[in-house]
């Protein structure tokens, strides 16, 4: 990505940049360590021309930059900043900071079959270019191309999305004391969101659900490639300034990119906003639908929405116009042929004889063949006449012996009636088939009937007055979203009859405080008690998955029992639970999924058994009270931001069976004096302890054949470094500007 020597700001992390430092048109930002490529013409005009020309690359006016660059490239033939900006405005390619990785990342606006290596301007700039500035254009193409060919091998494999959810996650403006992230609200309205449309089936794409631990190209391919397969996007915003972030404004930019090349249909973006209505995006002529999450049944909104632009959906109104058109088509022909037939002199009238068919003219009164007297207008409507005289026939004599066969049963039928038990009518209830479909009572204290063996699906959708609910043991399941936004119920007691509480059945009952789950339950879905106020919970020993977002902010949960059973404790299954203090997992669990307990802030302790093989990505991040970690030697990857921001964090010991520290694994764990890397670690990665600025000394085994960037910079207080003699050449770009403060002792 070029830069303009005189503005000497970073475009990544808006650093000044001293101009000495420049060498062989390329100057590195000291700060982010990000590489720029600069201009060496001296043709003024040439070089405002690329000014201008990176400017629109910027804002997406692709055609625009194009020519701007051409204009350079005739000033100055030879600049080869010029060229490979013609050759990123061909591939419609932008660069934007990723947050993740602290880079510049390409953001391709379209996908072809086109491949940038191919690229005429591409290979004039490599010709003009220095050996320092063609390393970076190289960089760049291998990403461009990579991308384009994961987009492919996504397309290949079958993967759609029904819906693009555009948020802002996190505020930028804003950290917390300990310098954590703050997610904005949109966040969690588009989490909620999207186990909504989970929950219908749907596959909605939300970054923070779906992007896992991809980063820079393959965070890149996958963005692409969902806004390519979506049928519509949702853009949740309640903050309107929003809208003009990078990454909101791209993603939204893109989509509405298609719509205007009839990609996707006109309305397919619809804007969720939550009280002051939001009816335009910035760059886009007017109004787009709006959804309120606080106007009446949101969700209802938001599903009609997504249902209407499935391809099912698209397919039924495409089939509905194709046969209205034939329709019309059909008209217009019968019309000429009775134009036709009036314009002709000599056409004669002919009628048909209603009870043989035979053609007669008009004229006649009686039929020549069997001296019928009615006639019809045409043998198709004689077929018509004799076809629906049968069937009369037909159904008459039907109705005869269903007459005569009621007649000899009349008794029996009678006597079986009267030998079954009345059901008594209650009002408050719609039931069919042993479903309770929908609860139609004043709220209050609430006893299900006996009959029932399944609540059904929203029975209990938002009853706002339901205080307390008797369960009958005829129950056998619980079904998704029965309780969801009971806000009055406190507690509930499940009877042992019950198998299944499925998702979302106690979603955001923010008064919930208890309930008891019995032996009988072998599953609880996604999302089941999401946002509750429970203080305590025993999951059952019958349990054995905690499902997505199962206990998910629930902001009151003090402790919990988790049995043996259980073998897998899902993405996000305790995230944002701020009371939790200590947790043990039990030597059942093998997989602690993506996010299972991110967030958990006044988490102090947590014991890990050596059956956990799998640590998710960013599964304790932002634990700010976590203070110590043994990491079970069941583990082999640490994975992507697994313990970032766990600001309290002094003490980690890392077992020898771990090989591989990934992507900012303890990246801003600022109280984090010193750790131990065992031997058996290969690869460090980007950003593993960036931030640790209490991090005084480290040994690097000799096992480590590579240190991705920014591995240990801004580790303010490291002084000391014990390292293999063949990490030398990572120092820089590993270390950053602190290297200059280190003494480092090599050991082989």
């Amino acid at each position: 990505m070029a830069i303009e020597l005189q503005s000497l700001i970073c475009k990544c992390c808006g650093s000044t940049l001293d101009p000495q430092t420049a060498k062989n048109g390329v100057i590195k930002c000291p700060y982010c360590t990000e590489i720029f490529t600069l201009a060496k013409s001296v043709e003024p005009e040439a070089l405002d021309a690329i000014r201008i020309g990176n400017h629109e690359l910027d804002i997406c006016r692709f055609d625009d930059a194009f020519a701007s660059f051409n204009k350079a490239a005739r000033i100055d033939p030879a600049e080869p900043e010029a060229y490979i900006g013609m050759a990123y405005a061909t591939h419609k390619v932008q660069h934007i900071r990723d947050a993740v990785s602290n880079r510049l990342q390409p953001i391709c606006h379209e996908v072809s079959n086109k491949v940038f290596a191919q690229d005429k301007n591409y290979l004039r700039a490599l010709a003009l270019a220095t050996q320092e500035q063609r390393a970076q254009y190289a960089r760049q193409c291998e990403e461009i191309d990579y991308i384009r060919k994961e987009f492919f091998k996504f397309q290949q494999s079958g993967l759609n999305y029904d819906c693009f959810i555009c948020v802002k996650v996190t505020d930028d403006e804003r950290t917390t004391t300990d310098g954590q992230k703050i997610y904005t609200a949109d966040y969690k309205t588009a989490d909620e969101l999207y186990f909504h449309l989970s929950g219908k089936g749907y596959k909605p794409f939300f970054s923070e659900r779906e992007i896992g631990n991809r980063t820079g190209a393959d965070y890149e391919a996958l963005i692409l490639y969902a806004l390519y397969s979506s049928e519509c996007m949702l853009v949740v915003c309640g903050n309107e300034s929003y809208l003009q972030t990078a990454w909101v404004k791209n993603e939204y930019t893109r989509f509405l990119k298609m719509v205007a090349d009839d990609e996707k249909e006109s309305d397919s973006v619809a804007i969720v906003f939550s009280g002051s209505p939001i009816e335009r995006l910035p760059g886009r002529k007017g109004k787009l639908q709006g959804i309120d999450m606080r106007g009446v049944d949101p969700y209802g909104k938001i599903t009609s929405f997504v249902e209407n632009h499935t391809p099912e959906a698209k397919l039924k109104r495409e089939e509905a116009a194709k046969r209205k058109q034939r329709e019309l088509e059909e008209q217009r022909k019968l019309l000429e042929e009775l134009r036709s037939a009036r314009n002709n002199e000599s056409h004669r009238a002919v009628k048909f004889c209603a009870l043989c068919g035979a053609e007669n003219s008009d004229t006649v009164k009686f039929c020549g063949e069997c001296g019928g007297k009615e006639f019809v207008s045409s043998v198709k409507e004689y077929a018509e006449l004799v076809r629906k005289n049968a069937e009369e026939k037909a159904r008459a004599e039907y109705e005869k012996r269903v007459a005569a066969s009621k007649n000899t049963a009349q008794t029996t039928v009678v006597q079986k009636e009267s030998a079954k038990p009345p059901i008594p009518s209650n009002p408050d209830f719609d039931i069919e088939n042993g479903v309770l479909k929908k609860y139609n009572g004043n709220g209050g204290n609430v006893t299900i009937p006996d009959n029932v063996t399944s609540i059904g699906y929203k029975a209990f959708y938002k009853c706002d007055s339901l205080t307390n609910i008797i369960i009958p043991n005829s129950v056998t399941t619980i079904e998704k979203w029965a309780f969801s936004g009971c806000n009055s119920l406190t507690s509930i007691v499940i009877p042992n009859s019950v198998t299944s509480i499925e998702s979302h059945v106690f979603y955001k009952c923010s008064n919930l405080t208890n309930i008891t789950i019995p032996n009988s339950v072998t599953t609880i879905g996604p999302c089941a008690f999401y946002e509750c106020s429970l203080t305590s919970i025993t999951i059952p020993n019958s349990v054995t998955s905690i499902r997505d977002g199962a206990f998910s902010y629930c902001s009151s949960l003090t402790s919990i029992v988790i049995p043996n059973s259980v073998t897998s404790i899902r993405d996000n299954a305790f995230s944002y639970c701020s009371s939790l203090t200590s947790i043990t997992i039990p030597d059942s669990v093998m997989t602690i999924g993506y996010n299972a307990f991110a967030g958990c802030s006044n988490l102090s302790t947590i014991t890990m058994p050596n059956s956990v093989t799998n640590i998710g990505y960013g599964a304790f991040s932002n634990c700010s009270s976590l203070t110590s970690i043994i990491i079970p030697n069941s583990v082999i990857t640490i994975d992507e931001i697994v313990f970032s921001y766990c600001g309290s964090l002094t003490n980690v010991t890392i077992p020898d069976s771990v090989t591989s520290i990934r992507d900012g694994a303890f990246s801003d764990c600022s109280s984090l004096t010193s750790i131990t890397i065992p031997n058996s670690v290969t690869t460090i990665g980007d950003n593993a302890f960036y931030n640790c600025n209490k991090l005084t000394s480290i040994t690097i085994p000799d096992s480590v054949t590579y240190i991705w960037e920014c591995a240990f910079s801004k580790c303010s207080s490291l002084t000391s470094v014990t390292m293999p003699k063949t990490l030398k050449k990572y120092i820089k770009t590993a270390f950053g500007d602190e290297h200059k403060h280190i003494e480092f002792t090599f050991t082989k």
